[in-house]
């Protein structure tokens, strides 16, 4: 499961190898959107750091498999606790804090198996999140896809070409970023973005996913902190015949940033 869910997470941000230059025009006009968006970077961020806790929703616990083990991993996926270190130029880095020794050998390797199932889950989802949010909606890694503007009837798109597949973004007429889909290492993938709208930009406020019959829906919460829109709180839900009870959700908490050190 938890490789399955980590891909689930990383293919909405996958870095491909380049396939072919993009035009200046292209470019330019990208850079132009951009510009549309809140952007923690063009905002002065260039990197930080923060505490997260875990809370798994009362319908994930509801619908876990009544096993002997059910209680005992509801009650330790809720006392997990990570860091998150996450810079402008590099992915972020999730660690595990490793809980209090339970004194029992085998709970704890149980324990840090959850943890690690988790840390992978919360890595991918706040990569998500800062493809979104703290980098330019475009940038080099994208034009190095060899990316093509489309007019659409409902607004024009953004064809990224890649040795991986073919994503395709979706805009509206006034430049809003409503999904995307595509095909990548033969995996089919379709998403729907939501945004708000700030003095600065849209922010992202969540999406929905659908990657070959698992179903994902995102939902941000923010805080000011620094003068810059950060995470409060993250809702991950996930639906699909791969998890245990066919779905798993779970509320992170994000709590004592600390910004450009």
């Amino acid at each position: 499961m938890k490789n399955i869910i980590a891909f689930f997470f990383l293919i909405l941000s996958i870095g491909w190898p380049a396939h072919a230059a993009t035009d200046q025009k292209t470019i330019d006009f990208l850079e132009k959107i951009n510009r549309y968006y809140y952007c923690l970077n063009r905002e002065g961020l260039k990197n930080f750091s923060a505490d997260i806790s875990i809370s798994l929703t009362p319908e994930c616990e509801q619908a876990l498999p009544e096993t002997k083990t059910k209680k005992p991993f509801i009650t330790t996926s809720n006392k997990l606790k990570f860091s998150v270190f996450c810079s402008s130029n590099s992915t972020p880095t999730i660690t595990l804090i490793p809980p209090a020794s339970s004194g029992s050998a085998q709970f704890d390797s149980a324990v840090m198996k959850s943890g690690e199932m988790f840390r992978s889950m919360i890595e991918g989802a706040t990569q998500t999140w800062t493809e979104q949010v703290f980098k330019p909606l475009h940038d080099q890694q994208t034009y190095a896809r060899g990316c093509v503007v489309q007019k659409t009837a409902n607004g024009f798109s953004v064809i990224n070409n890649g040795d991986q597949g073919t994503l395709t973004e979706y805009f509206d007429p006034q430049g809003t970023a409503t999904g995307c889909s595509g095909t990548i290492n033969g995996t089919s993938i379709s998403s729907k973005n939501s945004y708000s709208k700030t003095s600065k930009g849209l922010l992202a406020t969540g999406y929905t996913a659908d990657i070959q019959g698992m179903n994902m829906a995102i939902t941000f919460k923010y805080e000011t902190v620094g003068g810059f829109w950060l995470l409060k709180s993250m809702l991950c839900k996930m639906t699909g015949p791969q998890l245990p009870g066919n779905n798993i959700s779970f509320v992170l908490t994000f709590s004592k940033y600390k910004l450009n050190q």
